[in-house]
């Protein structure tokens, strides 16, 4: 632990860590490490937008393909700057899986 996150834990608690783990993990952190499907940068600045959907349509369960279609009504453009991945996944369907992915993530988060 460092200083600060040291300090965090011991004035707030867990919550004071929280924004910090959440910051690095938006702001540093390469999405695309784990996918392999390669770097789009705009998915990853776009993660306000997600969060946007999330509070307005996260009350109540919706599948990853309407989050997934929200996103792409919203950046249409999108799918032209990704590349297909092997024969099976078109650029749509890249951006259709990693769009679904972050929203059932930021989902699973909202879970007691």
């Amino acid at each position: 632990m460092t200083f600060t996150s040291l300090s965090l834990a011991v004035e707030q608690g867990q919550a004071g860590i929280y924004r910090l783990l959440f910051e690095a993990y938006v702001k540093k952190y390469n999405w695309a490490y784990g996918d392999h499907l390669g770097e789009i940068h705009f998915l990853q600045q776009s993660f306000l937008f997600t969060l946007y959907l999330l509070a307005r349509y996260g009350g109540e369960w919706r599948s990853n393909i309407f989050y997934e279609d929200c996103f792409l009504r919203a950046f249409p453009q999108l799918i032209s700057q990704v590349h297909p991945v092997g024969s099976f996944y078109s650029p749509e369907k890249v951006v259709r899986f990693l769009a679904g992915t972050w929203a059932s993530a930021g989902l699973r988060l909202q879970e007691p």
